[in-house]
Parts: structure tokens; C-alpha cells; sequence
């Protein structure tokens, strides 16, 4: 930080970290994105809506996936994403006399969530209700510098 008449003024993230500036402007929108996209698109899935709520500690996820069972969803947390993926496939046959008819449908749902701060995945708590699944899920708390004496 840079303080002049007493207004202090931030720096952002990249200027002090140039490779935190090339992942965050060169390598996600590039390589990153594209790949998830690809993924989407090839298995036929939608991007459901989601809302991400700081709650100090923790995050509140929200992530709207209507039409599918709790036994359907998939669910993965790492260190700075949540992965939430769900697919519905449904037959019916009918048939009576002189026809035969078959109708095939699926839903699909698959987003990555780059979470602002880094979370602990062990403490992910999720509920599906309401074709609304929530997720609770605990920040990482930052990391201690420690100086190192010289000898």
C-alpha cells in the first residue's frame, strides 16, 4: 500500500505478483475457460444460475438446477472452485392399438465456480431442496508469514 496525504491507496494483486497477472489475464481466459465451455457444450449440459454470498467466514452458494433428484447431483469442492454437475434422463413408452410411440428426454446441468478466497473443502456442507442447491462452505484461512533470521 501507498500512502499519500493521508489517503491510502491499494495496489492491485497483479502489480505485485506479475505471475498472479498472467494466470488471472492471460491463462484461464485462454485455456481454462475455453476447455470447461468445450466440456459443457460437448455433453449437452446448461450453465445453471448461481449466486455466491460472503458471509465473513464462510460462503453461501446458491445454484439453481430445478427437474433433477438429490442422487443425481455431483458435487466437488477444491481449493478455489466448486464443481456442481447433474444429469436427468427420462423414457416413456406408450402404446395401444395400431401404435407404438417412445419419447427420450434429459436435462443437464454442469458450472465451475471460481470462489473469490480459497475454501476448505472438508467443511462443505450442501442441501438440495426446492430445485435450489445450497452450499455452505468454510474460507481457508490465509496463510502466516513467518521472517526467517538470517544466520
Amino acid at each position: 500500500m501507498k500512502s499519500k496525504k493521508n489517503v491510502i491507496v491499494a495496489s492491485p494483486g497483479w502489480i505485485d505478483d506479475p505471475f498472479r497477472a498472467f494466470t488471472t489475464l492471460v491463462r484461464e481466459p485462454l485455456f481454462e475457460y475455453p476447455k470447461r465451455l468445450r466440456e459443457m457444450l460437448n455433453e449437452g449440459y446448461e450453465m445453471p444460475r448461481v449466486d455466491v454470498i460472503d458471509k465473513g467466514a464462510s460462503f453461501h452458494v446458491k445454484v439453481d438446477m430445478p427437474d433433477v433428484d438429490k442422487k443425481d447431483i455431483r458435487l466437488k469442492v477444491t481449493d478455489n472452485t466448486i464443481t456442481v454437475k447433474a444429469s436427468k434422463t427420462e423414457q416413456k413408452e406408450d402404446s395401444g392399438s395400431g401404435y407404438y410411440a417412445r419419447e427420450r428426454s434429459s436435462i443437464g446441468f454442469y458450472r465451475v465456480v471460481e470462489m473469490p478466497e480459497a475454501v476448505k473443502g472438508s467443511t462443505a456442507k450442501a442441501k438440495y431442496e426446492n430445485g435450489t442447491l445450497t452450499i455452505d462452505v468454510q474460507k481457508e484461512k490465509p496463510k502466516e508469514e513467518s521472517e526467517v533470521k538470517v544466520e
